[in-house]
Formats: structure tokens, sequence, C-alpha cells
């Protein structure tokens, strides 16, 4: 089950961002205690790379990238709730890899507690699971306190 649950009042992380965050940590982590970038990145790229996060101030400001509309990754935007609306316009804003955004998410019924369900799926691609992930977060804190659960 996503979105912000009753009994823990906290939202779950999908698991694409839960991994970059542990990424983040983990370079964090042995990057201060290294204080070799060299042997650093020695020893992180036998492991794979997954993704690669740039952190800091660019040069630049760099150049906004094109979005698509709400209704291109939503089917029955304009007469969706609130709730929805929201979260689907935070997904958009979510960072994809080569600004793809093939998610789509969708309204699918009801649990049997009466919970509006959410199915969020994603066209095959480069980096496209990754990008499925971070944008069901997004869509997670763009609903607020909205109780919900993900389709299978």
């Amino acid at each position: 089950m996503g979105g912000i649950h009753p009994k823990d009042g906290l939202s779950r992380l999908s698991l694409g961002l839960q991994t970059v965050l542990a990424a983040i940590l983990l370079a964090i982590v042995w990057g201060s205690c290294l204080f070799q970038p060299t042997q650093f990145i020695v020893w992180i790229l036998p492991m794979g790379v997954a993704a690669v996060l740039a952190l800091g101030y660019g040069a630049t400001q760099g150049t906004p990238r094109k979005s698509k509309a709400p209704q291109e990754v939503a089917a029955g935007y304009s007469d969706a709730p609130d709730w929805f609306k929201r979260g689907v316009d935070a997904a958009l804003l979510a960072p994809t890899a080569l600004n793809q955004q093939k998610f789509s998410f969708a309204l699918a019924g009801e649990t049997e507690a009466g919970a509006p369900l959410v199915r969020a799926t994603t066209r095959r691609g480069p980096f496209t699971q990754m990008d499925l992930g971070i944008a069901q977060c997004h869509f997670e804190i763009g609903t607020g306190d909205a109780l919900f659960a993900w389709a299978d």
C-alpha cells in the first residue's frame, strides 16, 4: 500500500528513491572517510553504475526542459480528484533519465477498505524502472495526506 497511512503517519518512499538516497549516503560516508577521491572512484566502480548523480551548483543555470502535460501521463486527469491531480503534477516535476517521463498514472478502482487504487506503469527504455520509482515517490509527496493504495 502506498501513500500516507493513518497508522504510521509516514509516506513510504519508492524503491528507486530509496536506492538513490542510500547511494548518496554511502558516497558521503565513504568520501568523507577516505579523503582520497581516486580510491573512492576505484572502489565504487566495481559495484556497477546504476545512475550518476550530480551534486552541487552548476557553472550556469542550465536550460529548462519540456515537460509532458498531465493529460499525457494520466488518462482522465481533468475529471480526477484533486489529490490525484496534485500527485500527477508533483510526479511531472520529478527528475527522469534523459528527460523521458515514460511513466503513467491511473485510478484503478478501490481496495476492500474503500481506499482508491492508483496504478503506476512505465514503458520500456533505459532507466524507466528507476524513473518510475522516483515518480511514484513524488506522486506520494504531492498527494499530501490522501489515503490511497498502489495497484499491483
